[in-house]
C-alpha cells in the first residue's frame, strides 16, 4: 500500500532569484490519498504510475510517499521518501519594482514597469504568446497585512472585477507591462499573471499611494496619511543626540512623543510652515534605555 501527500513549497529558479513564482490567491490544502493497494507478484515486486495531479497548485509541490508491505500474518515493513513534484510544464514569475516610499510603496500617477518571466519546470526560459494580466484593488490594511487574507475571492468571484486587464507576451523568458494607478485610486492591489498555455498563475501584492511629502490626497488634506520619518542612526548611547527628519506637508504642528513601552518619557510640539523636511534634536537620557519608540502626529 502506497500513500502520498502533496505539500506546498516555494517555487524558485536559478537566475530568477528576485521573481515571485507562487500564487498567493490560490487556496491549496494538503491531502493524503492511496495511489496503490494491491498484491506483489511472485518476485515480490509491483509497478504502477502514481497518477499525481494538482492543477490548482500555487506552484511547485513536494510529494511525500509512505509505502507499507504487509506479510500474510499482518506484520509490515514501511519506507518513507519525498521528491519534488512539478504540476505544471512551465511557470510564470513576476517582479514588481520596489518603490521609495514606506514599505516599498509605489507612487500613484506614475508608470511602473512590472517584469514577467516564463520558464519551463527546469528553469529554462521559454517564450509565451499569451500571458494574461489582471490587477485587482483589494481591501486596505492600515496597520496589518496578511498575504493570504482570502485573496482567492478576488479572482473567483464575478463581483470583484479587475482594475486592469491585458494580455502580453514573453520572448526568451521575459516580458513587461506598465502599471499606473490614479491618485484617487490609492490603496492595495493584487497583481496576478497567468500562463494560458500551462495554466500556472502567480500573484503578489503592491501598495500604491501618493508621495508622502504631499500627503495622501494632496489637495484633499482631509484624508489621513502615514508619515515616513527617519532618525540619523539606529542605536544611541546615553549623552548622544538623536536627529529626526520629519516630512512636512505644509503649515501646521507636529506632536512628537517619546515612549518606552510603559510610559511617555517626553512629548513636545514642533511648528511647520512650509512643505519639505524639518529636523528635531532629542538628547538621549538614561530613562530611555533599553529602547524607545518615537511617535509623530502631524496636524494641520
Amino acid at each position: 500500500q502506497v500513500d502520498v501527500s502533496l505539500y506546498q513549497t516555494t517555487t524558485a529558479f536559478k537566475g530568477y532569484e528576485n521573481y515571485h513564482f507562487d500564487d498567493i490567491a490560490t487556496n491549496f490544502s494538503t491531502e493524503n490519498k492511496t495511489i496503490f493497494d494491491d498484491r506483489l507478484d511472485e518476485n515480490g515486486q509491483a509497478e504502477f504510475s502514481p497518477g499525481l495531479n494538482a492543477t490548482d497548485a500555487p506552484g511547485m509541490l513536494r510529494a511525500s510517499f509512505n509505502t507499507r508491505v504487509f506479510e500474510e500474518g499482518g506484520a509490515f515493513s514501511s519506507d518513507r521518501f519525498s521528491v519534488d513534484f512539478s504540476p505544471y510544464d512551465s511557470y510564470v514569475g513576476i517582479l514588481v519594482p520596489k518603490g521609495e516610499g514606506w514599505g516599498g510603496m509605489l507612487q500613484t500617477g506614475k508608470d511602473w514597469g512590472v517584469r514577467v518571466a516564463s520558464v519551463d519546470k527546469n528553469g529554462k526560459p521559454v517564450s509565451r504568446g499569451k500571458i494574461n494580466v489582471k490587477v485587482y484593488k483589494v481591501d486596505w490594511r492600515w496597520w496589518w497585512s496578511d498575504d493570504y487574507d482570502n485573496l482567492s475571492r478576488y479572482v473567483s468571484s464575478e463581483y470583484y472585477s479587475p482594475y486592469m486587464e491585458k494580455t502580453i507576451e514573453t520572448k526568451n523568458g521575459f516580458g513587461k507591462f506598465n502599471l499606473n494607478v490614479a491618485n484617487e485610486e490609492y490603496g492595495r492591489y493584487l497583481i496576478r499573471v497567468t500562463d494560458e498555455e500551462s495554466g500556472h498563475s502567480t500573484s503578489t501584492l503592491a501598495w500604491m499611494d501618493w508621495p508622502y511629502w504631499e500627503g495622501t490626497g494632496a489637495n484633499q488634506m482631509d484624508i489621513a496619511s502615514l508619515l515616513q520619518f527617519t532618525s540619523d542612526k539606529t542605536k544611541y548611547n546615553v549623552g548622544e543626540t538623536m536627529t529626526l527628519s520629519i516630512p512636512s506637508p505644509g503649515q501646521g504642528r507636529a506632536l512628537i512623543s517619546i515612549e518606552n513601552g510603559s510610559k511617555v518619557v517626553d512629548a513636545f510640539w514642533a511648528s511647520t510652515t512650509k512643505k519639505g523636511n524639518i529636523t528635531c534634536s532629542l538628547p538621549i537620557t538614561a530613562d530611555m534605555a533599553p529602547n524607545i519608540y518615537v511617535n509623530v502626529t502631524w496636524i494641520q
